[in-house]
């Protein structure tokens, strides 16, 4: 990781582990470095690995508001476009699956 510190995917993983461990700060500093991003060609994927980050943290409405600023951004329903896409399936967003707006989203198709 130290070696491609500054590769989004690589941010995203720092993010969700610091929050995993208890490392809000880490998680918080790595989210931040995130939003920092401004390429178009990442589709919100950017935003939406905050937004996982935003849920392991606990953070549930932080969590669904980027969500649905990661989908404007363009963010796929599907990992044929990249990398960052929302399905059923992704265990960083259980602590938002009851959530009414996040099984809207789901519904949703792009």
């Amino acid at each position: 990781m130290p070696r491609h510190r500054d590769l989004y995917l690589v941010m995203a993983l720092r993010g969700r582990a610091a929050a995993r461990t208890g490392d809000v700060e880490g998680a918080r500093r790595a989210s931040d470095e995130l939003a920092q991003l401004t390429d178009p060609s990442l589709r919100g994927s950017n935003i939406y690995f905050r937004a996982q980050i935003a849920a392991i943290l606990g953070q549930r409405q932080e969590a669904l508001r980027l969500l649905h600023e990661a989908l404007a951004h363009g963010l796929s329903y599907g990992f044929e476009q990249d990398l960052g896409f929302i399905g059923h399936a992704d265990m960083d967003l259980e602590s938002i699956r009851d959530e009414p707006a996040f099984q809207a989203l789901l519904k949703l198709k792009g």
